[in-house]
């Protein structure tokens, strides 16, 4: 069932709300400062999962070519997007004067996507 295979992952999540999404079930929540939505299929299989988070829950390898690449700019907030066929992570920087839109995905392999002028 779909609580289950949530709470075997998720042990000590608390405060979960629950949705229908078409004929799934979203499962939200905070832990550990990373913002969690993960959609379940009624038998409990895990179809996607969105992760918002800050810099720090990075994974070290994408951190470290990140900081290489964009030396200047620093890490503004990441969404990390998981499915049954890929991992990628929408990474927005900034300095003082722009935003930037990277897309990486689980190889490491960064494109800059948009780039927007601070008001």
């Amino acid at each position: 069932s779909v609580l289950a295979a949530f709470a075997n992952t998720y042990p000590s999540a608390q405060q979960v709300q629950w949705t229908k999404v078409g004929s799934n079930w979203e499962a939200y929540f905070k832990e550990n400062g990373i913002i969690n939505r993960l959609q379940y299929r009624h038998n409990g299989d895990l179809v996607h999962v969105t992760r918002h988070y800050g810099g720090a829950h990075l994974n070290p390898y994408l951190l470290a070519k990140i900081q290489r690449k964009y030396r200047e700019r620093s890490i503004f907030g990441i969404t990390e997007i998981t499915t049954e066929d890929q991992l990628r992570y929408y990474i927005v920087l900034e300095d003082a004067q722009h935003w930037y839109h990277v897309e990486a995905n689980a190889l490491g392999e960064l494109q800059l996507t948009k780039k927007y002028r601070k008001a």
